[in-house]
């Protein structure tokens, strides 16, 4: 995980201007898809995966990027496949769009 100044962890690396807005950005939108598929709130995610529920909501806005270990959490706390996940987000990157 990241590193506050302070020498916290935490579960996403900040955003640069560039491609990684796009990433954070279209992971977001296929996080918030699925979430809101499962039935959770961004509290009940957050709590299933280990996270304070201003990261889901940071995420789910794409102003932060997750690490691989948050979102291998996610993927489970949603009970979907983290290949999958990826996958979603690299179509959307790809032209393919978001599917609601």
């Amino acid at each position: 995980m990241a590193k506050t100044q302070d020498g916290n962890s935490k579960p996403w690396a900040e955003t640069a201007s560039g491609r990684g807005d796009d990433v954070a950005v279209a992971f977001g939108a296929v996080l918030r898809r699925h979430r809101e598929a499962a039935r959770q709130s961004q509290e009940r995610l957050a709590e299933s995966a280990g996270l304070h529920p201003t990261a889901v909501s940071l995420l789910e806005r794409g102003r932060r990027q997750p690490t691989l270990g948050v979102v291998i959490n996610l993927a489970r706390a949603l009970g979907i496949d983290v290949g999958m996940l990826v996958t979603e987000v690299t179509g959307a990157l790809n032209g393919g769009g978001v599917r609601a």
